[in-house]
C-alpha cells in the first residue's frame, strides 16, 4: 500500500527496521536518472516536496535480471538549498560538475530555472 506519513506493515528486514514488500511510496524518474541509477552513479535525488522518510521503499521503472522492478529503499531525507546540493552533493546526483547539475535541474524546471536559494529535500536512497 502506498503511502504519505503514516505506518506501513513491516515484513521485511533491513537496517532501517522491517521493510514493506510493496513499494512504500511512489518517486518518478526520468530516462536520463534512469540510466544513472541503473549504473550506481545517482544515489540521490533533490525534490521541491518530501517523498516519505527513511525506510520507505520504491520502484525505479527498471526491470532487473529476474524481471522485477529495481526496488530502492530511501536512507535519508535532508532538507538543503539547490544551491548547496550543486556544490556538495552534485556526484550523489549522478553529475560530474556543479555546471552539469545547474544544466539538468534547468531542463527539468525550465520555467522556475535554477535558484540556488530554493529549498528541497535531498533524498538518499540504495538499491535492495
Amino acid at each position: 500500500m502506498l503511502r504519505g506519513l503514516e505506518e506501513v506493515p513491516a515484513s521485511q528486514p533491513s537496517p532501517f527496521g522491517v521493510l514493506s514488500p510493496e513499494p512504500t511510496v511512489i518517486i518518478l524518474f526520468n530516462d536520463w536518472a534512469l540510466y544513472r541509477m541503473e549504473h550506481g552513479t545517482k544515489t540521490a535525488t533533490s525534490r521541491t516536496k518530501r517523498y516519505g522518510i527513511p525506510g520507505d521503499v520504491f520502484e525505479s521503472g527498471l526491470v532487473d535480471s529476474t524481471g522485477k522492478l529495481r526496488r530502492y529503499v530511501i536512507t535519508t531525507i535532508t532538507e538543503m538549498t539547490l544551491g548547496e546540493v550543486a556544490e556538495k552533493h552534485y556526484i550523489e546526483e549522478g553529475v560530474i560538475s556543479k555546471e552539469e547539475f545547474v544544466h539538468i535541474w534547468k531542463q527539468i524546471y525550465p520555467l522556475r530555472g535554477f535558484v540556488p536559494s530554493q529549498v528541497v529535500f535531498f533524498h538518499r536512497f540504495v538499491p535492495i
